[in-house]
């Protein structure tokens, strides 16, 4: 599932082939034929013997699983010497021959599990099978006791076969390994003991050397019968929840998502199995290699995980869908708020914004009253695909299920056929999707209210099988509910449209906090509202809606960011915001909430260190970076002005000589003393306006790395760009790339601008308002522009954030300009696009960056500024 293109046949149900050598199996002896698990309890209960699979006669081991159960029973008191016939020999197990991946002793693997037949069945049961009754260990402990005869691949072979005949799953076998690990976490009390497959839990699988052949041999989809298949949409997500929840939570946290949607995605992509592959897509969110590149690009956070090493890990498989998802929602040419959205985002993660875009136009064209609608009808969305020969080419391959049968026929045959195959594939795509999050409504359910305020309620997931693990209590689940009506309390005080993007309505009393955290329209759409609009002020009423009897209910990755965006722009000098910040340090603890502050995550990651340092108190730091300083130090070292403060700490450690660590000590205020000793400066160890101009070289009103004014030339008479907009020849490259694939309308509104420029921006809309500037206590004129020539930062950012009436009609926006320094426009690698859809327009320089490889090695990254109505592309 390329970004631009699609990636193998998602009506191939992932696990659901069968090896023919595994269906072909047979030789269940022992207790093992005589077993199976009761629905929904998973306990044993007796079943018929199954028949034979092949005609071997009776009595004669058929396998090595054969010879080595008779052999356990030869061998093994406790398991009745009536496990095997009285007259079978003891084969020499350690002579048993080797076996290879996929293949069982003396039977070919299969080329090609498509074509998987089924095997001739005797009616007569195997005489090697004693009845149930009669094995003296009824209990699962029996094939543990079978370990010590039993060689590994023995075990192997023993364990496919259960799966492979129905008496077992995958699934039900990692369930039983987790849970015989963690008791407490069980339902039903004690859970029995396993055989030993050589590892502790279910997830040991995933992260030792062994994994890939142990994964090979037991749970890749072309070796065995799916553990998924014929399991409830429901019991799906209920077991992708239970096992890869952690990893959900992180990955949806991080990238702003709906979890349930991404585990939606999941179930359709791979129903669970960290190992699926088509050969074009790999892992629980079916990733191409192609994908994982070009995401990695675009989210540095990503940037260590290379494909062949991690698609296997299912933390980082779900990260990367993540962010592939949130890629696509941003590149459709469709607002959030269209009903269709989700739709659209969901099918261009399985065709690419490409497909979807394209079909959009086409429906527009065709004067649809509804485009965001109609553009998945036939009629458009077959000729977007066929725009796109990489989205359908695997269907030219011969691969997948759905055979393109014109393939025999050759030339436009066959591609007319791939077409229709990629369209019958994308079209239903949304709607599988929809499916699954239908389903969730019975997976991830609230607990009920209870008289009891320290019950444990454990809901009913789909297909009557019960829900494990702790639950949050009503009474816990009521402070939750307060939690999300403080932070989005906190936003609206001071972000008028907040309501649009959070509704309350969607916080049921009863939700637990892990699922409130993540719930669309909560944390994600905070720190949306954070990332639109004057950080700091937001942050700061958010603290103070929440009240201290909450706090401690509060996940830490938000408090420590709250706590760093007060402390970095505030710096604990005093005044509420100051106390806010202390206030959020105490709750976090002085360790954590230190360690939350220098957190860089947008998101709000919390950082980790293998060795935590020690704690610097808030006021020290105050002491000697002051709120001065330490302004004048974002504005200079960031395009971010709203950096952490660590960050600007380590600049400066790096300029006199210092490891970076990222805080105020006695060798940063040494260092910084020395530092200014030796150029004349007063020698107070502060790293204030003077030093930081020193150290650097340049007035630092002017921002680091100014372009060569000789270089920056004005765009007069160029087509789609403003007049007086001015260039370099960076930007003028950037945009001939973007522009073929620029929506109808966008034009460049702003290119390379110095800090003058900046003044006049800000003075314009300054004055727009008398009432502003006695806000401000400034009453001329003359004093406003006073104030921004001398580059107060203070007043600087009170200006630079005020409310104003952009259209006369007594609607009250925000109009937010950097402040010096802090924009990449004054570098000349950064130009402003407009006219359209913001989204549209985001979604086109993504494409061209994608599309176009001379230009993808100079792109950087995109701003959707949705407050000054402007899409913001960097270039590097």
């Amino acid at each position: 599932m390329g970004l631009f293109e699609s990636h193998h046949d998602r009506d191939r149900e992932p696990n659901g082939d069968v090896d023919s050598a595994t269906e072909s199996r047979s030789g269940l002896s022992g207790w093992l034929r005589g077993r199976d698990y009761a629905a929904g309890s998973r306990a044993l209960k007796p079943k018929p013997a199954p028949p034979s699979v092949n005609s071997t006669t009776a009595g004669q081991p058929e396998s090595i699983v054969d010879e080595a159960v008779a052999e356990a029973a030869a061998v093994e008191p406790a398991l009745s010497a009536s496990s095997a016939p009285a007259d079978a020999a003891a084969p020499d197990l350690t002579a048993a021959p080797d076996v290879a991946v996929g293949e069982v002793a003396g039977v070919e693997p299969a080329a090609d599990v498509s074509a998987a037949t089924t095997p001739a069945v005797s009616t007569e049961p195997s005489t090697t099978v004693p009845d149930a009754a009669a094995a003296p260990n009824g209990d699962l402990a029996s094939p543990g006791a079978l370990s010590p005869v039993l060689t590994s691949e023995q075990q192997v072979e023993l364990v496919k076969s259960l799966i492979s005949q129905g008496v077992t799953s995958s699934g039900t076998i990692a369930d039983d390994v987790f849970y015989t690990t963690y008791p407490e976490m069980a339902p039903g009390g004690t859970r029995r003991p396993l055989p030993a497959i050589g590892v502790a839990t279910e997830h040991d699988l995933l992260y030792i050397d062994a994994y890939k052949d142990i994964s090979a041999r037991i749970v890749r989809p072309n070796l065995v019968r799916s553990p998924s298949s014929g399991r409830s949409d429901g019991d799906v997500l209920a077991g992708i929840d239970e096992r890869f929840g952690v990893f959900l939570d992180e990955a949806t946290a991080e990238f702003g998502i709906d979890r349930t949607q991404l585990m939606a995605i999941m179930a359709v992509e791979s129903r669970g199995d960290p190992t699926a592959s088509s050969g074009a897509a790999f892992g629980l969110m079916q990733v191409t290699k192609g994908t994982w590149s070009a995401t990695q690009q675009r989210h540095a956070s990503l940037a260590d995980y290379d494909f062949t090493t991690y698609w296997t890990d299912p933390r980082v498989n779900i990260r990367f869908g993540a962010a592939v998802l949130k890629d696509k929602m941003a590149a459709v040419g469709v607002e959030a708020s269209d009903p269709n959205f989700a739709r659209l985002a969901v099918t261009a993660y399985n065709g690419g914004e490409g497909v979807v875009n394209t079909a959009l136009e086409l429906a527009r064209a065709a004067g649809s009253a509804n485009p965001t609608a109609d553009c998945l009808k036939p009629e458009f969305l077959r000729p977007a695909i066929a725009r796109y020969p990489s989205v359908y080419s695997y269907y030219l391959t011969g691969a997948g299920k759905k055979y393109n049968a014109a393939l025999a026929t050759g030339g436009d045959a066959a591609t007319d056929a791939a077409v229709e195959l990629k369209y019958k594939e994308i079209s239903q795509y949304p709607d599988r999707v929809e499916r699954y999050l239908s389903a969730a409504v019975g997976v991830v359910t609230h607990p009920e209210a209870s008289d009891d305020p320290d019950a444990v309620v454990a809901p009913t997931k789909s297909g009557g099988s019960t829900a494990t693990g702790p639950r949050e209590s009503p009474a816990l689940a009521a402070q939750y509910y307060g939690v999300a009506r403080a932070l989005m309390e906190g936003c609206a005080t001071y972000v008028p449209y907040t309501d649009t993007y959070l509704d309350l309505d969607e916080v049921k009393l009863g939700t637990t906090l892990s699922g409130l955290f993540n719930q669309p329209g909560i944390i994600s759409n905070v720190f949306k509202l954070l990332s639109w609009n004057d950080r700091d002020d937001v942050a700061f009423h958010m603290a103070k809606a929440l009240p201290d009897a909450i706090l401690p209910l509060v996940e830490p990755s938000l408090l420590g960011y709250l706590h760093g965006q007060l402390s970095s722009a505030f710096g604990y000098t005093g005044g509420a915001e100051a106390a806010q910040a202390t206030r959020l340090a105490r709750a976090l603890g002085q360790e954590q909430g230190t360690a939350a502050s220098q957190a860089s995550s947008a998101q709000g990651e919390a950082a980790t260190s293998a060795t935590p340092r020690a704690p610097i108190a808030p006021p020290v730091a105050g002491a000697h970076l002051t709120e001065a300083g330490c302004a004048e130090a974002l504005a200079y070292y960031s395009e971010n002005r709203n950096r952490y403060v660590s960050g600007v700490i380590m600049a400066i450690e790096r300029k006199v000589g210092l490891p970076d660590s990222g805080q105020v000590t006695a060798a940063f205020c040494d260092g910084v003393a020395g530092y200014q000793s030796t150029r004349g400066l007063p020698a107070d160890g502060k790293a204030g306006k003077g030093t930081l101009e020193r150290m650097f070289g340049v007035d630092i009103r002017m921002g680091e790395g100014a372009v060569d004014p000789a270089l920056v030339s004005t765009a007069d008479g160029l087509a789609r760009i403003n007049s007086g907009v001015e260039l370099t020849p960076a930007i003028l490259d950037g945009w001939t790339h973007v522009l073929p694939y620029l929506p109808e309308g966008a034009v460049m509104t702003s290119g390379v601008r110095t800090w003058e420029k900046t003044v006049q921006i800000l003075v314009k809309y300054v004055l727009k308002k008398e009432d502003d500037m006695v806000r401000l206590g400034l009453t001329t004129h003359e004093e406003v522009k006073t104030a921004i020539d001398g580059a107060d930062f203070g007043t600087l950012k009170r200006l630079a954030n005020l409310d104003y009436d952009k259209n006369g009609d007594g609607a009250v926006e925000k109009y937010v300009v950097a402040g010096p320094g802090a924009s990449p426009h004054i570098t000349g690698l950064a130009f402003d696009l407009s006219g359209a859809s913001l989204t549209a327009i985001d979604g086109a320089v993504r494409k061209a960056a994608a599309e176009i490889p001379a230009f993808t090695a100079k792109f950087k990254g995109t701003i959707v500024e949705t407050g000054n109505n402007c899409v913001h592309v960097d270039l590097q």
